[in-house]
């Protein structure tokens, strides 16, 4: 599930529980609440606080490992961390890495989460609850399906090399690949047949690709993987392997790739140009037949 996707996914929970707040019941409702954003974003955590006018905050807690729910007053820590940052801004914050923030609550020291996310409930334009879901690793950084990266940490990885690679006037190639005609193929097969092919077609180029270089699921049957410190040259070795590897591979019947390269910085000095055009020299692949290579720029 991309980050978007649960973005959305939240704002309707924590609409809801604005709607809710006005119900008797609302132990019951804050505990569905909790065990519908665990499930919903396979988190290992999820925990509600309510923030009343008073030192003492209200904490809703739900462990889904043993299924185990507590309720307990708190003084939260609300100009610092996740906290702070979600009353100040407003807004959902996502955190990577739990281990380099400055202040942890003791409950994710001692359960030793890795990522989260935080999501203010926001009443008469005021924070006046934030929902909490937490993983044990880093989950946030991952495709659900393929278990590649996912487009963020794409996007982010090719914005770091980017900046390396004009400190160091060095050069970096970007892979767009994209499965020819897997829509037929979901047609003809039906959908969890196309979800096990993403899969098995993930671990082959993860296999076939250079230890080191990037790899992971842009959208779709779309990838991206990035060659770090590669010319054109090198590239199209790279991109070639990759098509007759996976138009061999018995393992993927009747499927080819079609690979658009674009090298920095020839082809774009920033992550929109660059990634605009390896999507169009894998378009012209596709239009010229499929299970080949093209160029955003002439070779």
């Amino acid at each position: 599930m991309k980050f978007n996707e649960d973005k959305k996914i939240f704002k309707l929970i924590t609409q809801f529980l604005n709607d809710a707040s006005l119900l008797s019941k609302q132990e019951e409702i804050i505990r569905k609440v909790l065990m519908t954003a665990t499930k919903i974003t396979n988190a290992d955590y999820s925990s509600l606080l309510l923030l009343k006018k008073n030192p003492e905050e209200i904490v809703n807690d739900y462990y889904p490992e043993e299924k185990e729910f507590t309720t307990h007053q708190s003084k939260a820590r609300l100009s610092t961390g996740i906290s702070g940052e979600v009353i100040r801004k407003k807004d959902i914050v996502e955190v990577e890495d739990l281990t380099e923030l400055s202040t942890l609550n003791p409950v994710i020291q001692r359960r030793k989460w890795r990522s989260a996310i935080a999501v203010p409930i926001i009443s008469r334009r005021e924070v006046e609850g934030i929902l909490y879901v937490a993983y044990y690793n880093e989950r946030l950084m991952e495709d659900p399906l393929t278990g590649t990266v996912n487009r963020r940490i794409l996007e982010e990885e090719i914005r770091k090399e980017i900046s390396r690679a004009k400190r160091y006037k060095e050069k970096f190639s970007i892979l767009f690949l994209d499965l020819d005609h897997f829509k037929e193929f979901n047609d003809n097969f039906g959908h969890p047949q196309g979800d096990e092919t993403l899969k098995t077609f993930s671990k082959i180029i993860r296999k076939t690709l250079r230890r080191g270089d990037e790899f992971g699921r842009y959208g779709g049957d779309e990838f991206i993987s990035v060659l770090y410190k590669t010319g054109t040259s090198t590239a199209r070795e790279v991109a070639e392997r990759l098509v007759k590897v996976v138009g061999q591979n018995k393992d993927l019947p009747d499927l080819t790739i079609s690979v658009g390269i674009a090298a920095f910085p020839q082809d774009g000095n920033d992550l929109t140009k660059l990634v605009h055009n390896a999507d169009n020299a894998c378009y012209r692949a596709k239009n010229n037949g499929g299970n080949r290579v093209e160029f955003a720029s002439k070779q």
